[in-house]
């Protein structure tokens, strides 16, 4: 079985067909129609919608391989064009990528449309890719498949001119991203364990994230060295610190609660945050303030939930 040296990670799909000697020379463009990637390719496991394509590519840049490249995906055909899309998926290496935003424009994020562009590369360099097309292309130059939006009318032009200009690499945006992750912190509470880890520009979001399972916590910790343990208060002080405790409130809470004082509470303690993890930082204060709102402990959970950004 043949993927992509690009690919994060491989979701088998039995929703294939033989390419019945058909040469691959294309790559066939889809976008979900959504902003859940795992559910797309959990419904092209599952066989559920009879559905499948090569590659999904998700918001975050992450590249999964669902069938291998010697089998036709079944990505385009349509019981009405007698046949052209799924001639057309023969001859195609076809991607389905998640959507940034549901509904509208539809619009695909840069780092997913990065990912993308890489693939191109990987598979020009291992196949003589002719045609770069959008399932919408199908229908409108060639009447197959059905008249569709699918991938918007922007979206080829973008991949093919980063595929273009952009050296080809082995590593995802993911990837480089999780690379770039030096510094790794990690408590224990109610007989779990969090792990959190951040790069070297500490202040933003982006430059950090947590991390979900022991696994992934131990290739960090093989790359990077051991996780530096905190108790959990100062395990929040540093997920504090990497994000606006007022943007995390107002998300949680919708504005409909009077937020003035945690805020404030926030501020009382900001100069220890700023100097953590040099210095000691009690919370205390703010979890007080947290309790006191209505749905006291769903909301202190909401808000720590938040405060420690997901990967």
């Amino acid at each position: 079985m043949t993927y992509s040296k690009l690919t994060d990670q491989v979701k088998f799909s039995s929703q294939s067909s033989s390419r019945n000697g058909a040469e691959i020379d294309t790559f066939l463009i889809h976008h979900q129609a959504g902003t859940n990637d795992d559910a797309v390719i959990s419904a092209m496991v599952s066989g559920s919608r009879g559905v499948s394509a090569n590659y999904t590519v998700s918001n975050e840049g992450r590249i999964t391989s669902v069938v291998p490249e010697e089998l036709r995906a079944w990505t385009s055909g349509s019981q009405y064009d007698g046949g052209k899309g799924a001639a057309w998926d023969r001859r195609s290496i076809t991607v389905e990528i998640e959507n940034e935003v549901a509904g509208g424009s539809w619009d695909i994020s840069p780092t997913a449309l990065n990912a993308a562009a890489a693939l191109l590369q990987d598979l020009r360099a291992r196949y003589t890719i002719k045609n770069v097309l959008g399932h919408r292309d199908l229908w409108n130059r060639y009447q197959a498949s059905y008249p569709t939006f699918c991938p918007g009318p922007e979206t080829v032009a973008k991949i093919v001119a980063l595929a273009g200009t952009k050296p080809a690499s082995s590593e995802t945006a993911l990837k480089r991203r999780k690379k770039n992750m030096t510094t790794g912190y990690y408590t224990k509470r109610n007989g779990k364990t969090e792990w959190a880890v951040g790069g070297e520009s500490p202040g933003t979001p982006a430059n950090w994230f947590t991390i979900s399972t022991q696994k992934t916590a131990d290739e960090f910790a093989a790359v990077h060295g051991s996780f530096v343990f905190l108790g959990p208060t100062s395990f929040d002080a540093f997920a504090a610190r990497y994000l606006s405790p007022l943007a995390v409130a107002g998300g949680v809470l919708g504005g409909s609660v009077d937020l003035s004082p945690v805020l404030a509470a926030v501020s009382g303690v900001s100069d220890q945050i700023k100097q953590f993890p040099t210095t000691s930082v009690d919370l205390s204060p703010v979890l007080t303030e947290i309790k006191k709102l209505p749905t006291a402990d769903q909301t202190a959970a909401a808000v720590r939930t938040k405060l420690i950004a997901k990967e």
